[in-house]
């Protein structure tokens, strides 16, 4: 599985123009026997020198920012860092429905509104840092979401990072966006190819040929980092025995009956 440092601290960095609240969040990481305090920065353009010189983990991540705002720093990552991609966790006074969405298209893992309850946070940390969900974490604040189980994209990102599939690779965001329309609109699933696909390339501006490869990788990527044994356990009969993971088609349906399931049992 997609867990590189489940024997080690999970190393952290703090970005937020605040000082007192970046101190405070600083502290409360060190205090933690797990987790680490990779770097600490005020301003954008601070923190993009602190990521070339060492990717934390987990980076916690203001939206507003002087030199460099928090979108800003999420569009470096994608263009510079494909290969270390740090789990990312954004911060943000405010919860505009605009931001949080471009937070998400490009890679942001999870959205906390300030103020927030540092428990929430470290548990937030060790579930990124890990990719593994950690006991007693039923609530997902995903971007854009409430901090519960009625929160589809937060359900998606904790689930796709469960199975192993990397953020960095851009066939999660494309599996993301296509398992939430399928949420909403189950009948998608008569027709991946002709509608699916195309929606999902319409949406990031790409073809509906390229989602379509991009998704394949990304699921090969899962089962290559070891993540075969958990993916037959999650989807049992639907994976094909012999090549031992889903099709495009099964991976969507499964992911996102799962999101539904736990849905339907919050209301």
């Amino acid at each position: 599985m997609f867990d590189a440092h489940s024997d080690q601290a999970i190393e952290v960095t703090v970005a937020d123009d605040n000082a007192e609240l970046r101190g405070m969040v600083g502290d409360f990481i060190e205090g933690q026997p797990d987790l680490e305090l990779l770097g600490s920065c005020g301003d954008g353009v601070t923190l993009l020198d602190c990521l070339r010189e060492e990717v934390p983990d987990v980076l916690i991540l203001d939206v507003i920012m002087p030199g460099l705002d928090g979108i800003s720093v999420l569009e470096w990552i994608i263009d510079n860092l494909a290969d270390s991609r740090p789990a990312v966790l954004i911060l943000s006074a405010f919860g505009q429905e605009d931001i949080t969405r471009r937070a998400g298209d490009l890679g942001a893992d999870y959205f906390l509104l300030k103020p927030f309850d540092f428990a929430i946070l470290a548990r937030r940390i060790r579930e990124l840092g890990s990719a593994v969900p950690v006991e007693g974490s039923a609530g997902v604040s995903g971007v854009g979401g409430t901090g519960t189980r009625q929160d589809p994209f937060g359900e998606v990102t904790r689930l796709l990072r469960s199975v192993g599939v990397p953020p960095n690779v851009r066939g999660y965001r494309y599996l993301r966006e296509a398992i939430l329309r399928v949420i909403e609109d189950p009948d998608l699933m008569e027709a991946v190819t002709k509608e699916l696909y195309p929606a999902v390339g319409s949406r990031f501006n790409t073809t509906a040929a390229r989602v379509e490869r991009a998704m394949r990788h990304a699921i090969e990527s899962a089962h290559d980092r070891g993540s075969g044994d958990l993916l037959g356990t999650r989807f049992g009969y639907a994976v094909d025995s012999s090549r031992g993971k889903p099709t495009n088609s099964e991976f969507i349906a499964l992911i996102a009956d799962l999101v539904s399931t736990d849905l339907d049992a919050a209301n």
